[in-house]
């Protein structure tokens, strides 16, 4: 049997085999145990007939078959698949889409069955449609919704809601649509939703429909209620002018403002409208009062009820008001004081929302309600009604009665009009109107009180005036003049009187007639007594009737200001140091003495009044007067040495001061004898009060000698000792006041038992008594008397610590005291101190003893290395037998010996046209240290000589190396050995000495003793020369270098001081400078050094060079820049011996720029023999010089005669009999300047 031609299978999806068609069309019957796979379906193996499985029905549909008796006797289908009855089955498919392209799932599928007679061969075919495809539409939900109409057209607009969970069981994207009543429009896409259009209100019914692949539909139904939720649109009117009105009373201005007032059209698009109207919250009632005097104005309606459910309270309703919103009111006291005021009303329009044909109720119909809006208005409360204004009647009074004449508008408010019948009253609506008035006199005599006067009134409100008349007729009455003098007694009165500090009691009593009029003139004459300090007024006065024109007077009151007030003085104890009079410095210790007071004096009228002055001193304590200095005396008396008085007592003239101010006695000297002097002090003001006070004063001596001292070497005796004395150290010290000769000395600040001064005697510390024992164990000092000196004893534990420091103290008759430290080098030549030693000296090539050397003792023991600080020799003591390693550094005093000198032989050197000529000359080129000289040790040098480095970055300031060093190659002897070894057996070695080689010294002029370099300069000067001239400050100032006298210079180097200005840079000129020239070690000092392997010349005037700066102050070059010594010695070498001499920097003066005052530097600096200093004066005159040295001391004083312009002084070395640095100063008028100069040997 064949299948059917047609098979449909309704599932999407479905399989469309053979198996999956059996299976569909399948059908399961029954249940229980035994069964097969489709439950019902027996097997051959479940007890079947053999080959016969059961109720397959599905078999009869998707195979070729034939029937079988199964177990239950009936014919069940059995396919034929494989060689049944030799009869083999297969097919073919050939498949296509059911329901269109995309819609997966669906298939028709054309089967061609081929059957085979495997006994006969013969064949045969079938061909069977399955057609596969979905019968099931769509599913979704959809919701009802509420939505409202829009206001212009009573109709909703609205999109609607996309369906929910719209599914498919085939097809993935199901498209739907919307489909709405008759008359409503309906736009849009399913996959961008539908828009509805011209919905009307109530209640609509909407289906949606969704269509699959297969063209299954599925539809839902949605109910959408359209409301009316679209509030109407109220329109106002703007800028209403309402004006009051009234009784005419006066106070009970109103008006009523109604709905339609303010209406301008307000609509709604689906119901009409009603208009309610309020005020806002806090305006005033005007009468417009509801149930229990609620305030309607501020509500609409009485619509506030929400009770029963179906109703809704109304905001800003009440249910106390009873004008139903129909209007508001409005009164005087919404003006105040004003005549126009704007206020708002809000007006409310409702629809009949809820369709009920009420419009504005508060019912809720099927879930609808009637809907409001709101708008506000602007209204203008006018009170423009004029003011009605009632005049008093006319009036007479007498001349003495209150009148308050006004010619000017006045209010009468603020005047009493009773006695002439009062003010016009006013009358208005709601404000209380000012009233003022004017009058118009016809005065009938001179006193202007008796005559005719025309009142006016008027009252303003904004632009109206309402006015009204009185007169006023004003008798005359008789006249009385009296005037009672003011008593003759005077009175105090303050420093600033004047005629408001008169009392009404004081002045003369004055009385008139009712209608009299009296005018008083009152004067003040000012008398000043002592410059005003006290004064005295007389006031006079008059007086005249102005109706009858009588005078009486002149009435005459003194007062007076009497200052009873003593000066406040203030004095004080003083002491004055004693110094040596400047005029005799070979004369006593003296002093000068210079005594203060100061007054104030607080009871003057004036603080510019004198306090006049007597001074008396008692010079001995014994109750005489020895000097007075007074104001009483003569102006002229300024000489202590008379008795301007008479009265016995040396005087002089002292000026009177101001209060507050401080008088300064004028100096004089006195002796210093330690003792008190008495001064009293009288002070007396300008109204005669005096004040005295008592003081004291001493001159004495409080200056501390001057030390002056050298450093000793000495040795100890036999026993290990020996005693030296402290005025061994002294090299002329010297004080102000003890001659030298009673100059006492001690050691370390100690000093001797005061008490004991003139005796022997041991002491230590600060003058407390010491033992001998004490004294030999070197613990304490021994004071001998006659040799104002203690004495102490130094031991082998000096030896070994040797050199030591030492302090040497110098004290004076008063026991000030100074001191200056010393070393003391101790030796043992006498091998007192036991054990060996070793000894050698310390010494330049040219055997000067080189100081402050550091020595180094090394050696294989615990105690070593030792050291050293050797001047000249060191000495090593007590030594143990072994052997020793010493040597030694130094590393300070870098720039000793250093200069641009010996950049310009050492640059020759390496040039190869003059080679240094030793092997310690190479050691010291060979600044660092690399074994060798080139361009390097040139730049590292030339950073020392600028003081641009305080020592070299590689190398020690000396080197030593062993004096018996014999050197192999002189040209290469950069491998000499820094040490000696030493072998010490039980024996002293000497003789290890060590020559000293200052690095950088290639001329050998360091001093090794001293540090100080001896000035070897010629008394040649390179000068350059610049122009002077004034600078401000922030200028930036070129100064061009020259020199007359550039003649063969190899070199020069120069420290120059800058005051007011800052270094920007050096440029070029004849000479070639770069910033490896020049350099600014510390602010204010600028540092240059140059150097040539060959001569250089440049022609007089021709600039050598530039220097540029930044002023930073005000004033004259000359004042501000100057060159010397004080980092790079000053000093130029010149011909063909490379001869060292002086350089000098000097500004040329431009007399047509000096116009003042000037001071300029002197020429040469420094000098030996003579000097000239060039000053510049405004006009003719005295000028003084003084010249002092670093301690203050007057060393030279010159007066001149200058001439208006410029002037010159010269000082020689008989002049200024000191050396180093001293300084000179002019004094001429007000005019001081002050210099330094420098003076050699």
């Amino acid at each position: 049997m064949l299948p059917p031609s047609l098979v449909l299978i309704e599932n999407c999806g479905a399989g469309v085999t053979p198996a999956d068609v059996a299976a569909y069309y399948d059908v399961d019957s029954r249940s229980g145990a035994g069964v097969g796979g489709f439950q019902d379906d027996w097997t051959e193996a479940q007890g079947s007939p053999a080959g016969v499985v059961e109720l397959n029905e599905g078999y009869a549909y998707a195979y070729p078959h034939y029937y079988a008796v199964g177990r239950d006797g009936n014919l069940h289908a059995q396919k034929i698949d494989n060689n049944v009855c030799s009869i083999y089955a297969t097919y073919t498919d050939q498949t296509l889409s059911a329901c269109g392209i995309g819609c997966g799932g669906n298939s028709k599928v054309i089967r061609t069955w081929t059957l085979l007679d495997w006994c006969t061969l013969e064949t045969a075919t079938y061909v069977q449609i399955i057609k596969a495809v979905d019968t099931k539409a769509p599913t979704f939900i959809v919701k009802d919704v509420t939505v409202s109409v829009n206001p212009w057209g009573c109709v909703a607009n609205f999109q609607a809601p996309m369906p929910w969970e719209l599914q498919d069981n085939c097809d993935a994207h199901p498209v739907w649509w919307l489909e709405g009543p008759a008359g409503v429009v309906i736009t849009g896409n399913s996959t961008d939703g539908y828009f509805v259009t011209g919905a009307p209100k109530g209640r609509h019914a909407f289906t949606y429909k969704a269509v699959d692949c297969c063209g299954n539909i599925g539809s839902a139904v949605a109910y959408v209620t359209v409301f009316d939720r679209s509030a109407p649109v109220a329109v106002a009117k703007q800028n209403i002018v309402i004006s009051l009105t009234g009784s005419g009373t006066g106070g009970d201005g109103a008006a009523k403002l109604y709905t339609w007032h303010v209406d301008n059209g307000s609509y709604d698009h689906c119901t009409a409208v009603k208009l309610e109207l309020r005020r806002p919250d806090g305006a005033p009632d005007c009468g417009n009062l509801g149930i229990d005097d609620h305030n309607n104005n501020v509500t609409f309606d009485d619509d506030d009820s929400a009770s029963p459910q179906a109703r809704w309270a109304h905001p800003q309703d009440d249910r106390d008001d009873t004008d139903n919103g129909e209007y508001v009111k409005f009164c005087c006291e919404d003006l105040g004081s004003e005549i126009s005021v704007v206020h708002q009303v809000i007006m409310r329009v409702w629809d009949d929302g809820n369709m009920n044909g009420v419009i504005g109720d508060n019912l809720i119909i099927n879930g609808m309600q009637d809907n409001y809006n709101e708008t506000w208005a602007d209204i203008r409360v006018e009170n423009k009604i004029p003011p009605v204004l009632v005049c008093p009647l006319d009036a007479t009074i007498t001349c003495d009665m209150e009148l308050n004449l006004a010619t000017t508008w006045t209010s009468v408010d603020s005047v009493n009009l009773t006695m002439t019948g009062g003010p016009a009253t006013a009358y208005d609506l709601c404000n209380g109107i000012a009233v003022e008035y004017k009058d118009t006199p016809s005065w009938t005599n001179t006193c202007e009180n008796v005559g005719r006067i025309r009142r006016e009134f008027r009252a303003v409100k904004g632009d109206k005036t309402v006015n009204c008349y009185q007169n006023i007729t004003v008798s005359a009455l008789p006249s009385t003049f009296v005037v009672t003098p003011p008593s003759s007694s005077v009175l105090d009165a303050p420093c600033d009187f004047n005629e408001s500090d008169i009392k009404d009691s004081d002045k003369p009593k004055v009385q008139g007639g009712p209608c009299d009029v009296i005018g008083e003139n009152i004067h003040i004459d000012t008398f000043l007594f002592e410059d005003g300090v006290c004064k005295k007024w007389r006031v006079t006065y008059n007086y005249i009737n102005w109706c009858t024109n009588e005078q009486k007077g002149p009435y005459v009151k003194y007062y007076k200001y009497k200052d009873d007030v003593k000066p406040v003085l203030t004095c004080q104890d003083q002491m004055f140091a004693a110094n040596p009079n400047p005029q005799n410095p070979n004369g006593n210790c003296e002093g000068t003495v210079n005594l203060e007071a100061s007054a104030t004096d607080e009871g003057g009228c004036t603080a510019n009044g004198w306090l006049k002055w007597q001074v008396f001193v008692d010079l001995w304590g014994n109750g005489t007067t020895d000097y007075e200095f007074s104001s009483f005396l003569p102006s002229t008396d300024n000489n202590l040495g008379n008795d301007t008085n008479q009265n016995g007592i040396n005087d002089r003239y002292v000026a009177p001061t101001a209060s507050g101010a401080t008088l300064k006695v004028p100096a004089f000297v006195l002796d210093a004898e330690n003792s008190v002097h008495k001064v009293q002090w009288k002070v007396t003001d300008g109204c005669g009060n005096v004040t005295d006070c008592y003081s004291t004063f001493m001159v004495v001596d409080k200056k501390a000698p001057t030390p002056y001292c050298i450093s000793l070497s000495s040795a100890v005796m036999q026993n290990g000792q020996v005693e030296l004395w402290a005025i061994d150290f002294d090299k002329g010290s010297f004080d102000n006041c003890t001659p030298r000769n009673a100059l006492m000395f001690t050691f370390n600040g100690e000093f001797p038992v005061w008490s004991r001064i003139t005796e022997e005697h041991y002491f230590k510390g600060a003058g407390l008594s010491a033992t001998v024992a004490e004294y030999n164990a070197g613990n304490a000092q021994r004071w001998v008397p006659s040799y104002r000196s203690s004495a102490m004893i130094f031991n082998c534990d000096d030896v070994e610590a040797s050199p030591i420091t030492l302090n040497m103290s110098v004290w004076d008759s008063r026991q000030n005291t100074d001191f200056c430290s010393v070393e003391l080098t101790l030796v043992d030549n006498q091998g007192a101190c036991g054990g060996s030693r070793i000894a050698g000296n310390l010494t330049t090539k040219a055997n000067e003893a080189i100081n402050n050397v550091n020595v180094k003792l090394e050696a294989s023991l615990p105690e070593f290395p030792k050291y050293q600080v050797a001047n000249g020799s060191y000495n090593f003591l007590s030594l143990p037998n072994g052997e020793f390693t010493v040597s030694a550094s130094k590393t300070d005093d870098y720039s000793n010996g250093v200069s641009t000198f010996d950049l310009v032989l050492i640059q020759r050197h390496i040039l190869g046209l003059a080679k240094l000529d030793s092997p310690e000359k190479l050691l010291a080129a060979d600044v660092n240290k690399d074994g060798k000289v080139t361009a390097s040790d040139l730049v590292e040098l030339r950073k020392l000589i600028l003081g641009l480095s305080s020592k070299l970055s590689n190398n020690d300031s000396w080197i030593f190396v062993p004096k018996s060093h014999v050197y192999a190659d002189a040209t290469n002897p950069y491998g000499a050995p820094r040490n000696l070894t030493v072998n010490v057996l039980d024996q002293d070695v000497t003789g290890k000495d060590f020559t000293g080689i200052k690095v950088g010294d290639v001329n050998n002029d360091a001093v090794a003793a001293t540090g100080i370099a001896a000035d070897n300069r010629s008394s040649k000067v390179l000068k350059f020369v610049a122009e002077d001239k004034t600078v401000n400050a922030g200028e930036i100032v070129t100064i061009d270098v020259t020199a007359n006298n550039f003649s063969e210079i190899f070199g020069y180097q120069f420290t120059a001081k800058m005051n007011g200005m800052e270094l920007m840079e050096v440029k070029s000129g004849a000479i070639t400078v770069d910033e490896s020239n020049y350099g600014v070690p510390t602010a204010g000092t600028m540092t240059m050094s140059w150097s040539s392997d060959k001569a250089v010349n440049a022609a007089e005037g021709e600039v050598l060079f530039t220097v540029v700066m930044k002023a930073t102050e005000n004033g004259r070059l000359s004042n501000m820049m100057s060159v010397g010594s004080d980092v790079t010695r000053s000093e130029s070498y010149a011909g063909s011996e490379m001869e060292t001499n002086k350089l000098d920097l000097s500004f040329r003066t431009n007399d047509s720029e000096v116009s003042g005052y000037a001071l300029f530097q002197n020429e040469p600096n420094p000098f030996r023999t003579n000097t000239v200093v060039n000053f510049n004066m405004p006009a003719a005159g005295e000028a003084t010089f003084t010249v002092t040295d670093v301690t203050g001391k007057l060393v030279h004083t010159r007066t001149v005669n200058a001439v208006k312009g410029m002037n010159k002084v010269e000082f020689s070395r008989t002049d200024v009999p000191v050396s180093g640095v001293v300084y000179y100063t002019i004094e001429s008028g007000d005019f001081t300047a002050t210099k330094a100069m420098i003076v050699i040997e």
